[in-house]
């Protein structure tokens, strides 16, 4: 998917962090765990229980991080007639996920049918104080209190929906619970959308809500014949809607909430289309198969989908191959162009169809793009700024431009206008709130680059990074993080961490180090050798224009060229007659700094201090391949004094050194950590790796989260239907706040070809199936780690399989409610090699050491 320019030092693959707040925290927190434990398991809980900041005073806040190795993104692709791009595949047109699907005959399905549920009833729960209606809806001993009554603590209240919505009940800080009853005549699917509501409960059964209420979101749901009662947790001081429709599809194909891409005038190149897939029959589906049926327009293509989890949700991919370059006259007549989609599986008796329609613009407007992302294989999206009088004999600079909360990316495009001399692209932190531009924001603003870059031909040592407001703290990131990347460094409203604008406090033990990245400012000191430029309003009531002085002062210590811009009496958002877009962000000093500031590739000078190699692992001629410790940040100091070269780490484990990029600079020694070595020893396109290769290396080293940072799939044993169901629902959960796809099969359908593709996280599997590490044991009584016993306690952990990660998240028999108290998508849930945990709390966390073994001096409870 990405071609390196030519020169060394430039990839845009690094590693990730965390994500948005999670849906259900089932199981009740009765007790406090030991106090040495204590701000661990606040840690998790927060992470896992929703302390949602979309909910408090940080309303800019959302949920990401970095990418090691690409998976062949193109096997799993076939086509009809593919003509090359990326459409590599089976000649045949077969899924690659297992044995070859026939053609099913076209369903044809009844519209669905409204159906309304009625005698709702809320009430409102504060934290602080036990949650008595969470522990009997977990405990399985709820009974639906009546409108007017008093029960589990708190007075119930008529829910009655009015214009189709409930509420608002209580304050931003509230947890809502509504009770409602739905009447079927008969078993049936129904597909549900759910605003502003975290998840809700049918029968034994649970789904995620969306939580930013987008309105676009569906999740599917099976409704007993007769009375069905509906138990929904919501967010308080929110108007909350739930509405369901009743269905007779196995695969249902969700447009509204599309990931489409604008079609150019003179461009025929392939693209994607990713549309949301709900599996309704509430049975596990393989094999699946996406497919673009031929039309005058389009080619025939097909991409497989290993599975789909029983009720899950998942993004489908779509590979769209024009046959002929849209016209003028196509964009002028704005004429429709229609898409027909079809999707089957190895399990449906039927296909299903559904046709979209996508619009071609002029070649010079401002446009979507998509590409399918090497974190999960979904379809993502940026928006496009082209250059005015596009030169295609020309090589053009590129801003990357990082979205607020709230803001979608062509949105974001909109606000700037067209330079002559660059293409601004507009990532997307995967949704509007999306992960903060942290963990898999991260992920998919670097991603962003990386497919920019080699699509439009652009110049990387003209690469510049801007955004604003959440997109200000995104900005900060990426230009601390990764300050080989960006020439000028330039937040518009920007925040420094969660502990300075929200006030959140920061981790401890081992959840310091997963979440390092997120103390922005303590990696200032990487860009020394950058130009930066703050933009921020003086009367900012949502993120404070200290949080602007504050980083424009620290950035003044350690590079000279800082330059800001404090707009008097200006909020948010301002704009003004300075430039064409709005002023905020397109600001025409800042673009001006950006013109006269080129990388240099090979820096011989410079200091760079990373918080982990999984999360950014190189500047400029060196990578750190591997840490020493788990438990300290790496550090680079480069010294050149225009004869000697000395390179002194810290620790560094693994380092390896590009040696053709300073063979460019003339230069055949290098002096690392006291030690000479001779570049002229080594082939020009052979790098020196000092240290191990095996252990902790790129791709497999770990946090938690790794596991997901490339395309995985969950794996549960088919007799064990509860781990079916939290398949479900992560899956389903990623699927809406991450617009992503999850690959899900049972163990039955599981393939080689799915254990070569994909991490693989184990759910219920014994230790054996899942071929977890010696030491780490589990069985229906609990956990077992070295000869620490954890009965009654559930386990997730990460493993080097000696190729890629694996991963197992188990949980003693009868106690699988456990599973939902940790859900790893949320922004703040950057999570250590492993955790142990009870009811009551968690009992051990830790890393596992450079070698993948396991060291108490590296945990806490062992």
């Amino acid at each position: 998917m990405f071609s390196s320019p030519p020169h060394p030092r430039r990839r845009f693959w690094r590693e990730p962090q965390a994500a948005r707040p999670s849906s259900a925290c089932a199981a009740p927190r009765a007790t406090r765990p030991a106090p040495a434990l204590w701000a661990l398991w606040l840690a998790l809980a927060l992470a896992a229980c929703g302390n949602d900041p979309a909910s408090s005073s940080a309303a800019d806040t959302a949920a990401g991080d970095a990418l090691q190795a690409q998976d062949a993104l193109s096997s799993d692709i076939t086509s009809s007639d593919a003509t090359g791009g990326d459409a590599a595949g089976d000649a045949t047109g077969q899924p690659d996920s297992g044995p070859a699907v026939a053609d099913k005959p076209l369903a044809s399905v009844d519209p669905p049918a409204w159906v309304t549920p009625t005698g709702w009833t809320a009430a409102v729960h504060y934290a602080g104080t036990a949650d008595a209606i969470g522990a009997a809806i977990a405990d399985g001993s709820f009974v639906p209190p009546k409108a007017g009554t008093k029960a589990y603590g708190k007075v119930w209240l008529d829910a009655t929906p009015k214009s189709g919505v409930m509420g608002p009940f209580g304050n931003g800080n509230a947890t809502v619970w509504l009770i409602g009853n739905v009447n079927v005549p008969k078993d049936t699917a129904a597909i549900a959308r759910l605003d502003r509501v975290s998840s809700i409960r049918v029968g034994a059964w649970r789904a995620p809500g969306d939580i930013y209420g987008h309105g676009k979101a569906r999740v599917p749901l099976r409704l007993k014949k007769g009375d069905n009662l509906l138990i929904v947790r919501g967010r308080g001081g929110q108007k909350i809607r739930v509405t369901l429709e009743t269905s007779d599809a196995e695969l249902h194909l969700n447009p509204l909430d599309w990931t489409r891409p604008e079609l150019r005038v003179g461009h025929k190149d392939p693209s994607w289309l990713g549309v949301p897939l709900l599996e309704l029959t509430g049975a596990a589906q393989s094999g699946v198969r996406c497919r673009v049926m031929e039309s005058p327009h389009w080619k025939g293509t097909e991409v497989a989908l290993p599975g789909v989890a029983p009720l899950g949700l998942t993004h489908a991919s779509f590979r769209l191959e024009p046959k002929a370059a849209w016209t003028q006259q196509q964009a002028d007549d704005k004429t429709p162009i229609p898409v027909t989609l079809r999707v089957e599986s190895l399990d449906s008796d039927k296909a299903y169809e559904h046709q979209v329609t996508l619009s071609v613009v002029p070649a010079d407007a401002k446009f979507r793009q998509t590409f399918r992302s090497p974190v999960d294989r979904s379809v993502q999206f940026y928006g496009v700024v082209p250059p005015s009088d596009f030169d295609p004999s020309k090589t053009y600079a590129v801003a990357l431009s990082l979205h607020g909360a709230g803001v979608e990316a062509k949105g974001q495009a909109n606000s700037y206008s067209p330079k002559d001399w660059m293409y601004v692209v507009a990532a997307t932190n995967r949704r509007r709130f999306g992960f903060d531009w942290e963990e898999w924001g991260h992920l998919n603003g670097l991603a962003t680059l990386a497919d920019a870059t080699e699509r439009f031909g652009l110049d990387p040592l003209r690469t510049y990074v801007t955004g604003h407001s959440m997109g200000g703290h995104g900005t900060w990131q990426f230009g601390i993080h990764h300050a080989d990347l960006f020439a000028v460094v330039g937040p518009s409203a920007g925040w420094d961490s969660f502990y300075t604008y929200g006030g959140s406090k920061k981790p401890t033990g081992p959840f310091l180090r997963p979440r390092a990245s997120s103390d922005t400012s303590k990696y200032i000191s990487n860009l020394g050798n950058r130009a930066v430029y703050v933009i921020h309003g003086t009367a900012d009531n949502n993120v404070p224009w200290s949080e602007g002085q504050a980083m424009r002062n620290k950035a003044a210590q350690v590079t000279p060229e800082v330059q800001h811009h404090w707009e008097q009496g200006a909020g948010h958002w301002w704009n003004g007659d300075k430039s064409k877009g709005a002023d905020c962000v397109d600001w025409p000093p800042l673009f001006a700094l950006m013109k006269t500031k080129t990388l240099d590739p090979v820096e011989l000078s410079f200091s760079y201090t990373t918080p982990g190699p999984w999360h950014a692992d190189r500047y400029s001629y060196a990578r750190v391949r591997s840490a020493a410790s788990p438990l300290q940040d790496c550090k680079l100091v480069s010294a050149f004094d225009g004869a000697t070269l000395v390179l002194d780490t810290t620790n560094v484990r693994t380092l390896e050194i590009d040696v053709k990029a300073l063979k460019s600079k003339g230069l055949s020694k290098i002096t690392i950590d006291g030690k000479v070595h001779d570049l002229s020893q080594h082939k020009d396109d052979a790098p020196l790796v000092l240290g191990p290769t095996t252990g902790k290396r790129p791709g497999v080293h770990g946090p938690f989260n790794q596991v997901m940072h490339t395309p995985w799939c969950w794996v549960w044993p088919d007799d064990k239907p509860a781990y079916g169901a939290y398949a479900s629902y992560l899956s389903s959960t990623w699927a809406i706040i991450g617009n992503g796809q999850g690959c899900a099969v049972p163990a039955s359908r599981l393939t080689a070809k799915i254990e070569a593709d994909y991490n693989l996280v184990h759910l219920g599997r014994t230790p054996e199936e899942a071929g977890a590490p010696a030491f780490a044991r589990w069985d229906k009584g609990g956990a077992q780690l070295g000869d620490k016993v954890f009965s009654g306690a559930a386990m997730q952990l990460i493993w080097d399989t000696g190729t890629r990660l694996h991963a197992a998240i188990v949980a003693p028999e009868g106690q699988e409610s456990l599973l939902w108290m940790v859900i790893p998508f949320s922004s703040r849930s950057g999570m250590p090699d492993f955790l142990v945990w009870k009811g009551s709390g968690l009992v051990a966390a830790g890393s596992f050491d450079a070698d993948w073994k396991l060291d108490p001096a590296l945990a806490a409870g062992l």
